[in-house]
């Protein structure tokens, strides 16, 4: 059995995280924009419509930041913020919230496990996920514990 300390998401944290899984699935996307965009400034003549594409290489992005940023600091965010801790055994991991709230998923309902920097995401559909901070584990035991058995077991499915 692993258990973690108390911590939650700040929205900073939580805006960082939902910025890298958007680079991570649409790198590819902003890479064309930006090669589009060198392009149009290496062709002499310019068209109307390569000026709108420039206009819109620039607008995107931002545009983007912008709706990230709103979604990750709304206060409708309240509860995947909150403080939390995890029991994790050898079937289920249950979460205990400040509020007085609990939850417990077994291993089996997890689809799919991924680490992102300095946080472990457990999948339960494809765009929900439990997040676990790498620093939340009270040794280097647990941590070691909890990658071997549990985010192995679900990353290659053997749950």
């Amino acid at each position: 059995m692993i258990t973690t300390k108390e911590e939650g998401l700040t929205q900073k944290e939580f805006f960082r995280l939902l910025i890298h899984l958007y680079l991570k699935k649409r790198w590819w996307f902003l890479v064309f924009i930006f090669l589009m965009v060198l392009v149009q400034f290496s062709v002499q003549g310019k068209s109307e419509g390569m000026n709108f594409f420039i206009i819109f290489a620039f607008l995107y992005p931002s545009l983007l930041l912008y709706q990230y940023y709103r979604y990750a600091y709304s206060d409708k965010n309240e509860n995947i913020l909150r403080t939390r801790h995890h029991i994790i055994t050898e079937d289920a991991i249950k979460t205990y919230v400040d509020d007085g709230s609990m939850s417990e998923l077994k291993l089996s309902a997890f689809i799919k496990a991924e680490k992102i920097k300095q946080y472990y995401l457990l999948y339960i559909s494809k765009n929900q996920y439990l997040i676990i901070k790498e620093k939340e584990f009270a040794s280097a035991y647990d941590k070691e514990l909890f990658e071997n058995k549990v985010f192995f077991m679900i990353k290659h499915h053997r749950v």
